[in-house]
C-alpha cells in the first residue's frame, strides 16, 4: 500500500467526485470550509493498494507552534459537523481496513 497526501481541494474533489456514498461531506469545498471554521487546513490522506484500487480518509489538521503540536480529525468523529469519513472506489475488504 502506497500512503499519498492532497491538501488541494480542487484535485480531492476530482479524485472522490465518482465514489459510490460519496455525501457532500467527502466534498473539497466543505472540508475546506470546516477548516477555515476551525483555524486549520485540509489534509486528505489517499491509500492505493496492490489492485490499483484507492481508499480516502479527508483530514482536517490543525498545526501548532511552529509544527510541534499537530492534531488531525477524520470525519467520522463527533462534532465533525457531518459524516465524511473513509470512502473508496470499490468495496475494501477487513485486511484493507
Amino acid at each position: 500500500m502506497k500512503l499519498y497526501w492532497n491538501s488541494d481541494a480542487g484535485a480531492w474533489e476530482s479524485l472522490v467526485r465518482e465514489c459510490p456514498g460519496v455525501t457532500v461531506f467527502h466534498r473539497g469545498a466543505w472540508l475546506s470550509a470546516v477548516a477555515r471554521a476551525r483555524e486549520a487546513r485540509f489534509e486528505g490522506a489517499i491509500c492505493e493498494f496492490a489492485s490499483d484500487q484507492l481508499a480516502f480518509v479527508p483530514l482536517i489538521a490543525r498545526h501548532r507552534f511552529g509544527g510541534l503540536s499537530s492534531t488531525a480529525n477524520s470525519g467520522a468523529e463527533p462534532g465533525f459537523l457531518g459524516y465524511g469519513g473513509l470512502l473508496s472506489t470499490a468495496p475494501l475488504s477487513a485486511a484493507q481496513i
